[in-house]
């Protein structure tokens, strides 16, 4: 795996915690750059209005490039830091946890507390999806309709995803297409249509979200 691949989570989780009647509920989201952290934290604080702590941390950027933390009240270093360690020792970056805690009345301590909130986002990452998301770029595959089922076949693997169809006197396939492959997949479709499918570059930077094993 090449450190433009990012490795993520597919969609929101989340997990809970009482610790000595006090409630923690760990989300985890998939988050794109900090305003959109800051949207869903923002969310977050709604549902939760009676809450005591909205602890946080995000990791965004291919190489963990961008964190944030903060224990939002708690003793200083309880609260965002084991939060931020969890997803760091994970692997995963464009993601965020929020853990949001109901107090119970009985003080944690600190030591307490630093284990419940890494716990709790440990929780929630163990209920999340992780994928990879492999860098892509736009392009339309300009095909004949008598090479159509043969450009299909030949883009129906990993690394491409197909996200339009344009027809009229030939067929424009929108198609994602892994930066890794591109050059063997140029020369596929080239040969197999005798060089009449042309593949023009779109300009457009996109991703492709394939399992991660």
């Amino acid at each position: 795996m090449t450190s433009d691949v990012l490795l993520t989570i597919s969609s929101a989780a989340s997990a809970e915690l009482i610790e000595k009647k006090s409630r923690f509920i760990g989300q985890a989201l998939p988050v794109d750059n900090e305003q959109a952290a800051q949207r869903q934290l923002a969310v977050i604080r709604e549902q939760h209005k009676t809450a005591r702590h909205h602890v946080y941390a995000w990791v965004i950027g291919a190489n963990q490039e961008l964190m944030r933390s903060s224990d939002d009240g708690e003793p200083a270093g309880t609260g965002g830091k084991p939060v931020l360690e969890t997803i760091k020792k994970s692997g995963l970056c464009n993601i965020m946890i929020v853990v949001t805690r109901y107090f119970g009345g009985i003080l944690l301590g600190a030591g307490g507390l630093t284990r419940a909130y890494a716990k709790t986002a440990q929780l929630a990452l163990e209920q999340t999806v992780i994928i990879k998301k492999i860098p892509a770029q736009k392009y339309a595959v300009i095909c004949s309709y008598p090479y159509l089922s043969k450009t299909e076949a030949a883009l129906n693997q990993p690394g491409i995803a197909i996200t339009d169809k344009v027809y009229g006197e030939q067929i424009a396939i929108i198609a994602a297409i892994s930066d890794q492959i591109i050059e063997r997949v140029t020369a596929r479709l080239t040969d197999l249509s005798y060089g009449s499918t042309r593949i023009d570059k779109l300009g457009e930077q996109a991703f492709i979200e394939e399992p991660y094993c």
